[in-house]
């Protein structure tokens, strides 16, 4: 039995607590500690559910953002000047053979070519090389990988290129088109490396989209 209010050595206890009561207390003090224990876990696993749950939130929001603002416009642009690059060299294949058919002077021939070449110049590839440059000064911070990538770079020098040698042209005239000042082309593959990247960032994009989805 539990004693309580223990007297003097030697004399009687004021009263005792029963076997049946003190087994009741003791199941009850479990259960109290059960029930706190479990409250905590919930509590603990809760917030590391919340913990997951934002980290979630925060990677799809930066995705979302290297996609829409930088690989989807990058791709876009890319996309768009080999379009017109294809389409110019077959206006221009077009051209020559029915020059060479029809037994035009060929020099008439090439002017043709010049005057559509400097339309496509100044209609599409200038504009587009001028929104990709702008596109990587104002999301550089949104580049994929670790450091800014080769391909980029050469992209950049090509276009400042272009840029330079259309400025001489303007300036001098057609007999200082010093074509590829710096020598820097086209850079090989480019397209192929940000169709791969922006592919991967859109399937981590659905991958924490069912994540999240899941913790809902």
């Amino acid at each position: 039995m539990l004693y309580c209010l223990l007297p003097d050595q030697g004399q009687e206890p004021a009263f005792t607590i029963s076997a049946e009561l003190q087994s009741a207390i003791i199941g009850a003090a479990a259960g109290g500690v059960f029930y706190i224990t479990a409250l905590l876990l919930r509590t603990w696993l809760s917030n590391r559910s919340d913990h997951n749950a934002a980290r979630h939130e925060s990677r799809v929001r930066f995705l979302q953002e290297q996609i829409s603002s930088l690989y989807g416009p990058l791709s876009g642009y890319l996309h768009e000047t080999t379009t017109y690059y294809e389409m110019l060299r077959s206006i221009t294949q077009r051209l020559r053979a029915d020059s060479a058919a029809g037994g035009e002077d060929p020099q008439l021939c090439e002017e043709r070519i010049r005057i559509v070449s400097e339309r496509f110049d100044s209609e599409y590839f200038t504009r587009i090389n001028r929104q990709i440059a702008a596109l990587m000064r104002s999301k550089r911070h949104l580049i994929a990988e670790e450091h800014f990538p080769q391909y980029l770079r050469d992209y950049l020098a090509h276009a400042a290129d272009w840029d330079a040698t259309r400025l001489v042209v303007r300036e001098l005239g057609r007999g200082h088109d010093y074509a590829g000042i710096s020598g820097q082309q086209w850079p090989d593959g480019i397209v192929a490396s940000v169709d791969a990247i922006l592919y991967e960032l859109r399937r981590d994009y659905r991958r924490h989209l069912r994540k999240l989805g899941r913790m809902g």
